[in-house]
């Protein structure tokens, strides 16, 4: 598979050409959607529940409206509003993904198109091109993940900050590739550097690629780092707008 990132399914038995197809067919609880536009009036929900236009995405929603929307399958529930335009390509038990109107599934894989992805539990990824190898040493904590990764050789970093998104704690910090660091991994965009592996319920394998800026938000929820990912690859230029549909989510608490 080529491009930024390699995504492992769950239970699945073909890779996505997307950014995080993981989850299998049990999960969380039915949500309600609501049509709402922030700060509008309801419309009552459809009945019909939308078909996903990902055949990995499972409960995924396709192109929104305007509205604000819960989902309906990945644990912890998730809340969150978008304008029109917007697309929501998983919704699986470990891995949620929201792509703007000016981007693309494909694009998401191929390193090509920004996004907003959420996955129930990473690690930090070892230095290799396996996709699979956690970083060894490395406490399951967002403050001990956040610093590896900035003390990593090859990546320019934010110092990681505290950060409260949704109801959960955390820290946020901002990667980027230095310039010509990274590894020729094959499948992989020319030069890559990995940064979290999925575990559990979630799927994937995720680093940045030159041009890239990923905003990662590493949060405590329960006994896993739940991982909020913001791929910009216009080197940080959109940052600012997809950072305000991430402080605006909400997640259900236990």
């Amino acid at each position: 598979m080529t491009g930024a990132h390699r995504h492992v399914l769950v239970v699945a038995a073909v890779l996505l050409a997307a950014t995080a197809c993981g989850g299998g067919g049990a999960g969380g609880s039915s949500h309600a959607v609501s049509t709402a536009a922030p700060g509008g009036s309801t419309a009552p929900a459809s009945t019909e529940s939308p078909v996903c236009p990902n055949p990995e995405g499972q409960s995924c929603l396709g192109k929104l409206d305007a509205g604000t929307y819960t989902t309906k399958v990945f644990d912890p529930a998730i809340t969150y509003a978008v304008p029109a335009g917007w697309w929501n390509y998983e919704d699986t038990p470990g891995n949620f993904l929201l792509v703007p109107p000016y981007g693309d599934l494909p694009g998401v894989n191929a390193g090509t198109s920004d996004y907003i992805g959420i996955y129930a539990s990473v690690v930090a990824e070892a230095y290799s091109c396996s996709g699979q190898d956690q970083a060894t040493g490395v406490l399951w904590k967002p403050g001990t993940i956040a610093h590896y990764i900035a003390d990593r050789h090859g990546l320019a970093t934010t110092t990681p900050r505290p950060v409260r998104v949704g109801g959960l704690k955390g820290v946020v910090l901002d990667i980027r590739l230095r310039h010509g660091a990274g590894l020729h991994c094959p499948g992989y965009a020319p030069r890559y550097y990995p940064i979290i592996v999925g575990v559990g319920r979630t799927g994937l394998d995720h680093g940045v690629i030159p041009h890239m800026v990923m905003r990662l938000y590493l949060l405590q929820q329960s006994g896993s780092i739940l991982a909020v990912e913001v791929d910009d690859i216009s080197d940080g230029g959109h940052l600012s707008r997809l950072s305000q549909i991430v402080h605006g989510i909400s997640f259900a608490q236990a």
